[in-house]
């Protein structure tokens, strides 16, 4: 059996906080033909995500992290409905990637040695970085490796000589990356999700005051 099948994730928002749910979903669509054999679409949840524990789906069910679809046919859509919980601040990236169980994807692995970019989908959404006023910042980013070029921007303005691979935060802002050139043939890509970094109030333990009355 061969089929050809593709998969992607969209997250319904840019940026969160922590402790905030946020709705996402799972598009599954098969090229063709009839695809008649279990579909398995696999959400990659990293650290700083958790399934929302609950969804609803065209067809198919899903366990948290395994999206079980038994048979989808030529031209069909499905999608899965959830929520994902944010655990950490920072910039996260949700990947799912489908998989063919006993029929053969024309275009990606483990059906053939053919990769294909729409097996494997992804989203991303930004956590602020919330620090102390009065604290000095120093967070340490790292861009994808292998690519020939990296550009480093703060508030959309390229930050001079910030270049390499590697950058560091010392003060608030909205950073990203953008690249350009990679061995393997791999496009020139940006962050889609910046990562912010903002002050906040930090209150110390209240104290207990004294006070003298008089008549």
């Amino acid at each position: 059996y061969c089929y050809d099948v593709s998969v992607e994730k969209i997250i319904d928002g840019e940026s969160a906080a922590v402790g905030d749910s946020i709705p996402f979903k799972i598009i599954l669509h098969n090229e063709g033909p009839d695809a008649v054999h279990l579909i398995e679409v696999t959400d990659y949840f990293p650290a700083g995500m958790l399934y929302g524990g609950s969804y609803t789906a065209t067809t198919g069910s899903f366990d948290g992290t395994i999206w079980s679809v038994d048979s989808l046919v030529q031209n069909e859509s499905d999608t899965l409905f959830a929520s994902l919980v944010v655990t950490a601040m920072g910039t996260l990236t949700n990947e799912v990637e489908v998989t063919a169980m006993e029929e053969v994807d024309f275009d990606s692995s483990p059906g053939n040695a053919v990769y294909s970019e729409d097996d494997i989908a992804n989203d991303c959404i930004t956590i602020p970085i919330e620090i102390c006023e009065g604290k000095t910042i120093d967070i340490d980013l790292t861009a994808a490796s292998g690519y020939y070029t990296y550009n480093w921007y703060k508030d959309g303005v390229a930050i001079s000589g910030a270049t390499e691979q590697n950058y560091t935060i010392t003060s608030i802002g909205s950073y990203y990356y953008s690249t350009g050139g990679h061995p393997d043939g791999q496009c020139a890509g940006i962050l889609d999700c910046p990562v912010v970094v903002r002050y906040k109030e930090c209150c110390t333990q209240p104290v207990c005051q004294p006070i003298t009355t008089s008549n």
